[in-house]
């Protein structure tokens, strides 16, 4: 069972207020772990972003690593302003409105496939990545935050609700 802890509500309202266009700003590490892990060639990859509002990170990829984007979200009203920031950066990209335990293997397949704050809002955090997994061909990128120690305490005690939207990733649910 992937019992969501977020709703598509929820993420509707939560780019609201986004300015657009956007580009991602990864940090310094970890915009040099990228740059030495992913492939960089006179081939472009395609990379799939699951959840990729509001496109700040396929403008990341399509700008930087001249990666062929897709990306896919559930949220009506993000899918269409993902596809406005794209479209205001000229960025040719396929979003793709369906919920991703709707998709299949043979629908969407990708070189790389990144999440970023995805995974943690499942309940069957395994379940998610296995189905991830299913839809690359090569890598899979994510990013989780920290919920753990003193970040995770400083969560609940200050930011209850976000707390409560996540489930604690580790190493071993990402292997």
């Amino acid at each position: 069972m992937n019992e969501k802890l977020t709703s598509e509500e929820y993420w509707e309202n939560f780019w609201n207020n986004i300015k657009l266009p956007t580009v991602a700003k990864p940090s310094f590490d970890l915009y040099n772990t990228l740059l030495s892990t992913l492939p960089l060639n006179d081939k472009p990859a395609t990379l799939l972003e699951i959840g990729c509002a509001p496109g700040g990170w396929l403008a990341f990829f399509a700008k930087i690593f001249a990666y062929n984007v897709m990306g896919l979200e559930y949220a009506k009203k993000a899918a269409s302003l993902t596809r406005k920031n794209l479209s205001m950066q000229n960025i040719n990209a396929e979003v793709i409105d369906k919920d991703f335990f709707n998709i299949n293997s043979i629908e969407v397949q990708s070189d790389i496939v990144f999440s970023s704050g995805f995974i943690e809002h499942f309940t069957d955090t395994q379940n998610v990545v296995n189905k991830i997994y299913q839809i690359t061909n090569k890598f899979v990128v994510t990013i989780v935050p920290n919920v753990y120690g003193v970040n995770g305490l400083i969560s609940k005690v200050f930011r209850r609700s976000v707390y409560e939207n996540h489930v604690p990733i580790d190493l071993n649910i990402i292997r």
